[in-house]
């Protein structure tokens, strides 16, 4: 992999989010030769800023579209003048054409914006947008149960298509390698070979590698790991191929010893995800392993406070004897005391591993909005996808909750003194 590998996770935040964009684009008047591109950028309303006139072409060739444009010159943010009229390509249908062409504003926009933005080829994110929207749309359908129409067929197509045009930049952009296994996931039994359900196997250990390598959470499997509080942790079937990457991430509560004296770490109950039978869900400190833990739903404890809004539960996963274990917490030291709830209005911390931003541990602080047991509701969102399991501590650096679900408006926090009390844990305080 590129030592200059980067992982983005979003647009800058001076701009919406790409989901928004997608589907509303604010009014502007286009004049293209021949072609009137009002009713697709009707599609395509949104908060950007595009230029108040856009001139190009537009060719429709069957069902096959494709148009170029000239956007009024822009320095980018790295001193670079981007001048050069932007081309689609031949893409399916005119939504696609108008989502690249909004796209390449929204390009323009953020590389105006920041530097680090601007480095990021215009091609690279224009094809990158229209190939996550058309798997989107796929995933979506299949979610639903429907079977693939004659529609879903050609937007599988394109995508694959423009994924594999995109695989040359996978080195420095490794979340290139995970879209193409997902388009390739996506795809019904008749549209993906057995070759490509290969490829996409082999995209997500190249992904998972990438990530560790990224964070600086690779670790060989001869080598000792640690479990500890505060840091990701990657959880994946133990059914799958021993080859098949970590692929869902949340963040470990704390490390526990039941009454029988076996150490287990605390997660939220839905990092438990095989639950047929008596599969196992296996864990990890690193997308490429090794194993630190299993836990099957009979792991799980929930709560059952009487009325309750939800019940809310927590996952006790069995450490490997071969993991080392300790409970420090970058930023606050050794948790030494598990504490209730405080009451509303007192000053909550989160600590966040940052997931595969390398950024090191994030502490969010927040504010108690209303206790709803088992629950702690701030006021205003503190937790970000991954944050499952996040530990909580109050003002004296007790350990009182782990995250669990947010909004935009707030965040959800497991209270974990009831499950300490009812299984009869204790932290661990060495290894």
């Amino acid at each position: 992999m590129a030592p200059t590998a980067k992982l983005y996770t979003g647009l800058p935040s001076s701009l919406p989010e790409i989901a928004r964009w997608q589907t509303v684009l604010s009014d502007v008047e286009l004049k293209i030769q021949g072609f009137d591109l009002g009713k697709l950028f009707g599609q395509l309303r949104t908060s950007i800023s595009p230029p108040d006139e856009i001139n190009g072409f537009v060719e429709k060739t069957g069902s096959t579209v494709r148009a170029g444009v000239n956007c009024p010159n822009r320095k980018l943010k790295n001193d670079a003048l981007m001048n050069t009229p932007f081309e689609t390509g031949e893409l399916s249908g005119e939504a696609s054409v108008a989502l690249a062409i909004a796209a390449n504003i929204v390009w323009a926009q953020a590389a105006e914006a920041e530097a680090a933005f601007a480095r990021i080829p215009r091609e690279v994110f224009v094809a990158w947008a229209l190939t996550w929207w058309d798997y989107r749309q796929i995933r979506a359908r299949k979610a639903l149960g429907e079977q693939a129409s004659e529609e879903d067929k050609k937007r599988w197509a394109q995508a694959r298509r423009l994924v594999e045009g995109l695989i040359g930049q996978a080195e420095n952009y490794p979340e290139i390698w995970r879209l193409r296994a997902d388009i390739i996931d996506a795809a019904s039994d008749s549209m993906a070979s057995e070759q490509e359900k290969v490829i996409a196997r082999e995209d997500r250990v190249r992904y998972a590698r990438a990530v560790a390598a990224a964070t600086g959470a690779l670790a060989p499997p001869e080598l000792s790991v640690t479990a500890q509080p505060g840091l990701a942790i990657w959880a994946r079937s133990a059914t799958k191929r021993v080859d098949e990457p970590f692929s869902v991430s949340m963040t470990a509560t704390a490390i526990v010893v039941d009454s029988s004296g076996k150490r287990k770490v605390l997660l939220p109950d839905y990092a438990i995800f095989e639950r047929a039978g008596d599969g196992e869900t296996e864990f990890a400190m690193s997308p490429a392993g090794p194993v630190v833990a299993r836990a099957s739903k009979k792991d799980i404890i929930y709560n059952e406070t009487p009325g309750t809004p939800e019940k809310g539960g927590v996952v006790l996963a069995m450490l490997e004897q071969n993991t080392k274990a300790n409970n420090t917490l970058a930023g606050a030291g050794p948790l030494k005391k598990v504490a209730p709830i405080p009451s509303p209005g007192a000053t909550i911390k989160l600590f966040s591993p940052g997931h595969i931003e390398k950024r090191g541990q994030i502490v969010r602080s927040g504010i108690i909005q209303k206790v709803e047991e088992p629950f702690v509701v701030t006021d205003g969102r503190v937790t970000e996808p991954g944050d499952g399991g996040a530990p909580v501590l109050d003002a004296n650096g007790d350990l009182i909750a782990m995250g669990y679900m947010g909004t935009e408006k707030e965040s959800r926090l497991l209270s974990v003194n009831w499950v300490f009390e009812r299984a009869s844990l204790k932290l661990l305080s060495s290894d």
